[in-house]
């Protein structure tokens, strides 16, 4: 074999070690291999062609310089499509992949405002049954024993959130003690007003002094 040979040899060489880069990270050593390839195919040109043929070493320089971005484009555009490519890359789900998952959260949603049961005790996760189906749920608020009638008020990722029967939501009740707090305060102080005005009533010295004759 000449420098001829030798030169497209090492150059398709650094073709494959340009594409190899592509699919497969090295740290970049597959691309220093890839550089010391094509330098020893430019340089194998050279000597076969320089002296006797100039315009097939030209030809051969811009070959060279067409086909090394026209392969690493292609090797990008072709990698995503690879099982590969799809692992590194972690492309979006397609419509038909989302679909069961948006058609499930659907039938959670319209869960909400049903009465369950606890199957197990909610601490704060469990199953509950209802309408014959077992699903996982989450307590709001306390925990729950089994065989609990709880009420479905949410929907969080793939699991309901229930709360017991007949309880008023957490907000509500916050609010109610509140306002009976309220109430119970100003009414004592009102009733401690009230006292401490008698007793100061009922409590007044008379300093005035008796009148000298």
């Amino acid at each position: 074999m000449d420098y001829s040979h030798f030169s497209i040899l090492l150059l398709l060489v650094s073709l494959a070690l340009l594409v190899a880069e592509v699919f497969l990270p090295s740290g970049g050593f597959i691309a220093v291999m890839m550089l010391l390839s094509l330098t020893g195919s430019v340089i194998c040109a050279y000597h076969a062609w320089w002296d006797a043929y100039p315009i097939i070493f030209w030809s051969y320089i811009a070959t060279v310089l067409t086909l090394i971005p026209v392969v690493f484009v292609a090797a990008f555009a072709v990698f995503p499509r690879t099982p590969f490519g799809k692992r590194i890359l972690l492309e979006a789900p397609t419509p038909e992949e989302v679909a069961p998952y948006a058609r499930e959260r659907q039938e959670l949603n319209a869960l909400v405002g049903e009465r369950a049961k606890t199957i197990t005790p909610h601490a704060p996760a469990g199953l509950i049954l209802v309408n014959g189906r077992r699903l996982q749920s989450i307590a709001r608020g306390l925990m729950l024993d089994a065989n609990q009638d709880v009420e479905i008020v949410g929907v969080k990722g793939n699991t309901v959130v229930v709360r017991l029967a007949d309880s008023p939501p957490p907000s509500e009740t916050v609010e109610e003690t509140t306002a009976d707090f309220d109430d119970s305060a100003i009414n004592d102080l009102s009733d401690i007003g009230s006292t401490d005005a008698v007793e100061g009533e009922g409590s007044q010295i008379d300093f005035d002094l008796p009148e000298q004759s």
